[in-house]
């Protein structure tokens, strides 16, 4: 039983880190298009394209704190001694968010980002 918990406890630090924003890649590669689909489905949903725009900053906020909980979550347990929390990591994880938030937001104001069937117009 305590290995069925050590497995699900590092499964859970793992998907945590996959959404966390502790290195520039997790954002860039995960995040993002991970945000951007939930966007998409949210406007599609709804039948309002303005949605898209809001949605998209909002959902890789969400995916950034969510992966940050998870994170600190599954790190307060046993696992904590093998792993650690490290405040420079996630200092530098903050900042990863707000430069690409940044990037994502000035990329969306010039349409470069757009809704996918707006590419095909």
């Amino acid at each position: 039983m305590k290995k069925i918990k050590e497995v699900l406890v590092g499964s859970l630090y793992f998907l945590g880190y996959l959404l966390s924003p502790v290195s520039w890649w997790n954002n860039l590669l995960i995040n993002a298009p991970l945000a951007y689909l939930f966007a998409f489905l949210v406007a599609i949903a709804k039948y309002d394209p303005n949605l898209f725009n809001l949605c998209f900053v909002g959902f890789y906020f969400l995916l950034n704190i969510g992966g940050l909980l998870i994170l600190k979550y599954s790190i307060n347990t046993p696992l904590q001694q093998v792993y650690g929390w490290k405040k420079e990591s996630i200092v530098m994880g903050l900042v990863w968010v707000v430069i690409y938030s940044i990037i994502i937001i000035v990329l969306l104001y010039l349409d470069i980002i757009r809704i996918p069937y707006e590419y095909f117009r």
